[in-house]
This record gives structure tokens, sequence and C-alpha cells, in this order.
């Protein structure tokens, strides 16, 4: 790259540290517009999605390509310096850079499944990512326009590919800084049992939907070294982006994210029919006193907030000896 060669090294590792923190904003981004979609179906919620989960990947793609020339680079030594005067490690980089490529691949992947399963083409799909990026690709003549509609979906409940769970490395990644005047460097351990969740650089991930907070940070392990785990941002029970920091002997602070992984719906049944069941021409549908109780793959169950929007096959614009409804798109269980 010519960007190593003309740049000076403190340069390049701004550089790389900007990289991180807009590749970590994105990935929030698009896991918020996932949320987003699986709440409203709006098919301009899964558009956002496609186009910031693309712009996450070609910047994840950039920062490994940067990495991998940089290894080669006659600069690689005086890169390392200006990492180490500011507290970092090559190898520490390099450990973040790879988490952050694998973890935009898992999220570009979630997103297209998400998308598929509503409906969008592959093609769509790739259109959108390209306008994200700044590839120009030209449609074939027959090509439908990117503009999603809401497609009509079967019968059978899906649920939503949530954000996300990302895929982590087993490596312990580790948060250094400076000790006494000599340049050491000092590792900071995770808090959190390793077994319990997945701990990245500044996440926790795998914690299960419901958590209560007391159980959650009943899993969390304080070691020698840290005065406290400041958990004033943990909701009760456990959200997703939640925040708790810890604090070393030293005062050295670090953030965690924490990322809820959602159950999958495997199937739902009605366990109350609505009140309503004889409605007069040009009435409107009325859901009130309709239960619908999803299960779980884990055997788990909860009832499920249904919407006329979650609704098919009603028509009152015209008499009709009897009508079959059906429940479809995302559901939201009741809290």
């Amino acid at each position: 790259m010519d960007l190593i060669k003309t740049t000076q090294p403190d340069i390049l590792v701004h550089l790389i540290n900007d990289v991180i923190v807009r590749a970590k904003e994105l990935a929030t981004t698009t896991n918020e517009q996932q949320q987003t979609f699986s709440q409203t179906g709006d098919p301009a919620d899964i558009e956002a999605a496609i186009s910031t989960s693309f712009k996450l990947a070609d910047l994840a793609s950039f920062s490994k390509e940067f990495m991998v020339n940089l290894q080669q680079s006659i600069k690689l030594a005086d890169v390392k310096q200006a990492l180490q005067d500011n507290n970092q490690s090559i190898d520490q980089v390099q450990t973040t850079i790879d988490t952050v490529k694998a973890e935009s691949d898992a999220t570009q992947s979630q997103v297209e499944a998400t998308a598929k399963s509503a409906g969008v083409s592959q093609e769509q799909i790739d259109s959108i990512g390209n306008v994200a990026t700044g590839v120009s690709s030209a449609p074939p003549s027959d090509a439908t326009p990117t503009t999603l509609t809401t497609p009509v979906t079967p019968v059978t409940p899906t649920t939503p590919a949530t954000p996300t769970t990302p895929t982590t490395t087993s490596t312990t990644p580790t948060t250094s800084h400076s000790s006494g005047g000599s340049g050491a460097s000092t590792p900071i351990p995770m808090p959190v049992i390793p077994t319990t969740y997945t701990v990245n650089v500044d996440t926790i991930t795998d914690v299960p939907v419901g958590t209560s907070k007391a159980i959650f940070l009943g899993n969390l392990e304080s070691e020698e070294n840290f005065q406290n785990l400041d958990t004033t941002e943990v909701n009760d029970p456990v959200l997703t982006n939640d925040k708790i920091v810890v604090t070393a002997q030293d005062g050295t602070k670090v953030t965690y994210t924490i990322l809820v992984a959602p159950v999958e719906l495997k199937s739902i049944v009605i366990t109350n029919p609505a009140t309503k069941l004889q409605y007069k021409v040009g009435e409107a549908l009325d859901l009130s006193g309709l239960v619908v109780t999803g299960t779980n793959k884990d055997g788990s169950t909860q009832v499920e907030l249904v919407t006329a929007a979650n609704v098919t096959g009603f028509d009152s614009r015209k008499p009709a000896a009897s009508q079959t409804l059906g429940i479809v798109k995302q559901l939201t269980p009741i809290p």
C-alpha cells in the first residue's frame, strides 16, 4: 500500500485506531437496524441494515489488508515503536483486527439471511451494497428495482436474525497500560468467566435473553487487581448494549458492551382465540382477547405480541361465509 510508504508511523497508528473505532460503530448501527426491522417489518429498515453491513465489511477488509501489508513493510519496526508509545502492541492490534473481520463477516451473513427471509433477492442485496460502498454495477435490463416491498410470507412463523452475537476468537484479549518508567505493559485480566459468557476485547456476548441483573453479576469474576465493577448501566433484566465498566487498581478503565443472545422461535400456537369472531361489512379487525404462545428451540415459552400487521386473510369489505386468517412475519415477545 502506498499509504503505508508515504505516511508517518504515528499517523499510521492513529489511522489504525480510527478504523477500529469506526468498524465498531458500524457494527453497532447494523445491529440496531436489524433490531428495528424485527420490530417494524419496514423494508426501509432492512435496506438500511444491508447498506451499513456492506460498509462494515468493506472497512473490515481494508483493515485486514492494511495489517498484511504493514507486516511486510520496512516501517513495521517504527510502527511497533509508535504503538508501544501509545501503550499498545502490534499483536494486540492484529487480534483486534482479526476479531473485527470475523464479526463483520458474521454480521453481514446474518443481515443477508434476514433480508432473504423477508423476500429480498441476492441481486437486490448486492445492488444496495454496491451503492453503499460506491461500487458501480450496471443492473441487467430485467432487474427489479432495489426499493424493497413487503413480501407475502408463509403462515409458518419466522424469527428475525437479531443482532447478533458476534463470532469471537478463543484468545482472551488484554488491555495494556504502562507500568512505572520501564515501558513494560501489564495485561489486565478479563472480568468474566469465559465458560459462562463469551468475552471479546470490549464486549460480553452470549448472555441469555431475560437474564436478571443479579444472575449476570453473579457470573462475573472479580480479579485481585480490580478495584470495582461499575454496573450502573446494566438493566434488570440485562439488555443488549448495556455497559459495564471495570476499573483496575492503577485507575485504568475498560468498558464492555453487553450483547444479549436471543432465543430462536420454533413454533406458535393460539392459546386463546380473539373475543370477536364475527364481523359486519366494513368493521376493523379486533384482536382483543387473542393470546398466542411461542415455543423456542430451547423449550422455553412466552406470550407473543400480535398486531394487525401480523395477520393475513382478513377482509371485511364484502360479505363472506368464513375467512381463514394466518399469523405471519416476526413476532415480539411480550415483556
